[in-house]
């Protein structure tokens, strides 16, 4: 019931937010400047609301029975969650390089999303034929194959989210300095996102680790806590992005130090 509520939410913010970001991304189409962190931001949004409505139980379910392939609506959220995160990163580089520099560091991360999925997808098969019945969660961290599954996703996931509140702190002090106000608002927003996202990932690594020491804290807690975790970062990082790209733009002659995420 409770990941019913809070995924079901996170699509519907999601929808909104992927409708906003890919209209602006098609109204400054034209633009140069920053238009790989526009569709970035906008392919990010969309895949994240297509994770999050797998995630919904009755519709995860449905997937499940339509396909007739156990849990592929967990992998299919996860990665889509991978996808996620990779997009955000490439956004994060259209901010932070100068535009002869974009290429080669976002192909250095669409790399690192491609080597993770070429991670999970042999795990998530192993444990499958494992044992038909497994589900991809910390309830069966006891499954050596679902630990490294989850273990390798959620580091991925707090890496991102570790980026992401780092530049978004820079950008955010930036813009308020240059009295951008509503661009600092929003970018503080999305920081504040990533470390729930951070936390999220602390949430479920912590368990997954003390279970593997023999003392896990106690399972029902962190199945309450981590979705929750999950769904506030969610919600807050597409609205304090979209809040940032429905600014007025302000262009500078210095990408780097322009940070201007409305652009």
């Amino acid at each position: 019931m409770v990941d019913a509520l809070i995924f079901g939410l996170c699509t519907l913010v999601g929808v909104g937010g992927t409708a906003a970001n890919a209209r602006i991304a098609w109204q400054r189409r034209h633009e140069e400047d920053y238009g790989i962190s526009r569709w970035a931001r906008t392919a990010a949004f969309a895949v994240v609301t297509f994770g999050v409505a797998l995630a919904i139980p009755a519709l995860a379910h449905a997937v499940e029975t339509l396909t007739g392939v156990h849990n592929i609506a967990k992998l299919g959220a996860h990665l889509c969650a991978v996808a996620w995160c990779c997009s955000l990163q490439i956004m994060l580089v259209d901010w932070a390089y100068e535009q002869w520099a974009v290429p080669t560091h976002a192909g250095y991360r669409v790399f690192l999303g491609f080597g993770v999925t070429a991670a999970l997808i042999p795990l998530f098969i192993a444990a499958s034929d494992d044992a038909p019945t497994i589900q991809y969660t910390t309830r069966f961290a006891g499954n050596h194959t679902v630990h490294a599954y989850l273990l390798v996703y959620l580091t991925y996931v707090a890496v991102t989210c570790a980026e992401l509140v780092f530049l978004c702190l820079k950008a955010g002090a930036i813009n308020r300095k240059a009295g951008r106000g509503r661009q600092a608002v929003g970018l503080n927003v999305a920081a504040v996102a990533a470390l729930f996202g951070m936390a999220y990932a602390a949430s479920k690594g912590s368990y997954l680790i003390t279970y593997a020491m023999g003392s896990p804290w106690p399972l029902e807690l962190e199945e309450k806590i981590s979705p929750t975790l999950s769904g506030i970062s969610i919600i807050l990082l597409i609205v304090g992005l979209s809040i940032s790209a429905t600014a007025l733009r302000h262009r500078s002659p210095d990408r780097r130090t322009a940070f201007d995420p409305s652009a």
